[in-house]
């Protein structure tokens, strides 16, 4: 809420936002211009800066700015309001979906009914099938896309 406060009500504040302020946005300038205060008026006042450098650092001493003022709002999903879901409730809740997922998985698959060592088997199995499948699309699905495009004539491309 800083960039709403009255100036003269809150000066605290507002000598706190002045000092982020200008450290966020004038002293990378600052230090690239080696403290130069001519340099640094003319990269941060001049509104189409000559050289690359002076471009990049009015568009970061613009970002710093623009980042103030949007970090001044209110977000409406504030951790003080009842109808808020606590973070640690989320974790709990999204580890209990993952554990009943592998739960219906093991029993749609009938993985359940396997002894513990037969069960690290199959799914060393299913890993290694699963792998080599991620691993031969990755290698021949591009080549042969590009045949059955240049097939239909809809790319001209050497399929050799």
């Amino acid at each position: 809420m800083l960039c709403l406060v009255s100036v003269l009500s809150d000066t605290e504040s507002t000598v706190l936002l002045g000092a982020v302020l200008s450290l966020l946005a004038v002293y990378p300038t600052a230090l690239t211009a080696g403290g130069s205060v001519g340099l640094i008026s003319d990269t941060l006042l001049d509104a189409r800066p000559h050289c690359e450098r002076g471009r990049q650092e009015l568009w970061a001493a613009a970002g710093a700015l623009l980042g103030a003022w949007l970090g001044a709002f209110v977000i409406p999903l504030d951790w003080d309001r009842d109808w808020q879901v606590v973070m640690a409730s989320l974790v709990r809740r999204g580890w209990a979906w993952l554990v009943h997922r592998y739960r219906m998985y093991e029993l749609n698959t009938s993985v359940a009914l396997l002894e513990p060592n037969e069960k690290v088997a199959f799914h060393t199995f299913i890993f290694c099938i699963l792998s080599m499948m991620a691993y031969s699309t990755y290698v021949y699905l591009p080549h042969y896309t590009l045949v059955l495009l240049a097939r239909f004539g809809l790319v001209v491309a050497d399929t050799d």
